[in-house]
């Protein structure tokens, strides 16, 4: 009801032309909440480009995604079409097999050559460039070579004929005349080289053997590797030594290795290091009978045969040479690569034919003297094999560390071969 009453005095107002106003009322503060971290699906978002500094890309975009400019114009060379070519795209362009060969002589040996899209347009080389004068013929006229006066065919003396030698040849004959030395300085020259020592020149190194005796044979036809009649193959006590007896000396180097002949006992053989291996008499004048040289480098280690007419030598040059004791003449050389350390005949009769050399690649290795070649590997130690004993009836090996072998023969596969020992 007031608020008609309120209505009704307005309307009466109006009628009478005044204006009328409401009261005035307070402003209220209002409390506007804003969410800055609003609820997001994910998976509705699509990416539409790819930053060039991405490292890692979750999901398989577009050529166009990957390649679409992050701010400002499209990129400026994948724009056009894509490279087939290392420094960018290549256009094809046909052009005739003899006349592209004939374009690329001119531009290697002018230095110039017709552009391949413009007809009118000229390539030029930066390294091989000429100057073009604008005349060709007159570049001809210059290469050209100057006609030659042949003289007058009555004057016998002057007449020179087709031998008249060009204008140019004189030409360079007369600057090497300028610029050639005097008989001074030819002889200054020459004398200098006279003075300048030649390099020395390495000879080829040559397996062979030396004879220190006066006679090779005595006069009942016997040679050094014969033992003296009063030695009989008997055994003998053995003792610790007690004093020097006699000093053999000769070698240039440590020596490796020293076998007494066997049974007798009369020679001596020595390895050493600087590649040569000597025999020497024990019992007579105790001299140097024979130097056996074959190897380029220090000799490790030496063994008889069991008759002593023949021994092995293995050095560090990767060879092992069989010599005869009695000529010096090497019977064979056997090489695998590889450093022997050790070598020993087989102790059998029957088996003088083989031997075993124990390597510094922790292996030994069975040579057969017939063939050349290896017949069999052993490659259980754990270290290089410096050591070889034959025990148990030359079926087994046994030592500070050994490993027994026992290996079967092709000629006789009922009985064992020979045993090794690896040192550590």
């Amino acid at each position: 009801m007031e608020l008609l009453g309120v209505y009704q005095e307005e309307e009466d107002n109006n009628k009478e032309g005044e204006s009328y106003f409401p009261p005035e009322e307070p402003l209220k503060k209002r409390n506007i909440k804003v969410n800055s971290a609003p609820k997001v699906n994910l998976r509705d978002i699509s990416q539409t480009f790819e930053s060039p500094t991405t490292v890692s890309v979750y999901h398989n975009p577009s050529f166009e995604e990957m390649w679409s400019p992050v701010v400002g114009p499209s990129h400026p060379l994948y724009s056009k079409p894509i490279a087939n070519a290392v420094t960018g795209f290549a256009s094809t362009h046909h052009m005739n097999s003899a006349s592209f060969t004939q374009q690329l002589n001119d531009y290697n040996n002018k230095g110039f050559a017709q552009h391949p899209s413009h007809n009118n347009a000229i390539i030029r080389s930066r390294h091989n460039q000429k100057e073009s004068t604008g005349n060709e013929e007159e570049e001809k006229e210059k290469t050209k070579y100057k006609k030659r006066v042949f003289g007058d065919a009555g004057d016998v003396e002057g007449f020179k004929g087709p031998w008249t030698p060009w204008d140019e040849e004189l030409e360079m004959n007369r600057k090497l005349n300028e610029n050639a030395l005097t008989a001074e300085q030819v002889e200054e020259i020459q004398s200098q080289i006279k003075k300048v020592k030649a390099a020395p020149v390495r000879e080829t190194f040559k397996i062979r053997s030396i004879f220190h005796g006066e006679q090779f044979r005595d006069y009942l036809g016997r040679t050094f590797v014969e033992p003296p009649t009063d030695l009989k193959p008997v055994e003998h006590d053995c003792y610790l030594p007690k004093k020097l007896v006699h000093t053999w000396s000769g070698h240039s180097k440590g020596v490796n290795a020293i076998r007494f002949f066997p049974k007798y006992g009369h020679l001596l053989l020595s390895a050493c290091n600087d590649g040569q291996v000597k025999i020497w008499d024990v019992y007579n004048k105790q001299k140097c009978i024979r130097t056996y040289i074959g190897h380029q480098k220090g000799v490790r280690d030496i063994c008889f045969s069991n008759d002593g007419r023949r021994f092995l030598s293995t050095g560090y040059d990767n060879n092992i040479n069989l010599w005869d004791t009695e000529t010096g003449e090497c019977i064979g050389s056997y090489s695998n690569g590889k450093t022997s350390l050790c070598v020993k005949f087989n102790p059998d009769e029957d088996k003088q034919n083989q031997f075993l050399a124990g390597s510094s690649d922790k292996k030994i290795y069975q040579w057969d003297i017939n063939t050349g070649k290896t017949v069999q590997e052993y490659d259980e130690h754990l270290g290089a094999v410096n050591t070889i004993t034959f025990v148990d009836e030359n079926r087994r090996a046994r030592g500070r560390i050994p490993y027994l072998w026992s290996l079967l023969m092709r000629a006789d596969p009922s009985k064992s071969l020979c045993g090794s020992v690896s040192s550590k």
